[in-house]
C-alpha cells in the first residue's frame, strides 16, 4: 500500500501530519527529509498515525530520529494518534509517546 499524508497548520506554531498507508523501509527515506525539515521550521511536529497499516523497524527508527531532532532543536515532537500496528511495534521496543 502507498503512503499518503495530509499536512495541517495547528495555528500555534506547529504542524500536524495525518498518514494513511505504510511507514516502512520503502517510505521512510522520503518522509525523513520532509519531517526533519518541518521540525526545523516549526515549534511543534505532531503525527497522527491512526491510518498506518504497516509499520516496521525503519518507521520506529524514524520516530526516534524525529524525537532526537526535536530535542536537539528545543522543539516538540508528539504522536497524537496511533494505529494498532504502530502501538504494537512501540510496545515491542517498550516506548511510549
Amino acid at each position: 500500500m502507498l503512503l499518503t499524508g495530509k499536512r495541517k497548520q495547528n495555528g500555534q506554531g506547529g504542524v500536524i501530519y495525518r498518514f494513511e498507508g505504510d511507514i516502512t523501509v520503502y517510505t521512510v527515506k522520503k518522509l525523513k527529509r520532509v519531517l526533519v525539515d518541518e521540525i526545523a521550521k516549526n515549534d511543534r511536529l505532531e503525527l497522527d498515525l491512526s491510518g498506518v497499516k504497516k509499520f516496521d523497524s525503519a518507521g520506529f527508527q524514524l520516530l526516534l530520529l524525529l524525537n532526537r531532532e526535536a530535542e536537539r532543536n528545543k522543539k516538540t515532537f508528539a504522536l497524537s494518534e496511533r494505529s494498532g500496528e504502530v502501538s504494537r511495534i512501540l510496545g515491542l521496543y517498550g516506548v511510549e509517546w
